[in-house]
């Protein structure tokens, strides 16, 4: 069965957070999922600040269901700031 190398990534992230939340979650999980296959399908034909503003909101259903990720994610972010 071919995916879409999107797809791929976001079912590797789903297998990576389902191993570490609790079963409760995976309602969360598969809204962000759906939310990246989402983006990736209409990324062509959606703006830049209209893309990043999608991103945000996905990476903050990812901060609701796994604090420590997003924590993490905001410090590479800062981080690629000051060094760039």
């Amino acid at each position: 069965m071919d995916h879409e190398p999107g797809e791929a990534a976001a079912r590797a992230a789903v297998m990576l957070l389902d191993s570490i939340m609790c079963s409760g979650e995976e309602d969360a999980i598969r809204r962000v999922v759906e939310a990246i296959d989402e983006l990736e399908a209409e990324r062509a034909a959606t703006d830049a600040s209209v893309l990043a503003a999608r991103i945000a909101a996905i990476w903050s259903m990812v901060g609701e269901i796994h604090p420590e990720m997003a924590r993490l994610a905001s410090r590479y972010r800062d981080q690629g700031a000051t060094s760039g």
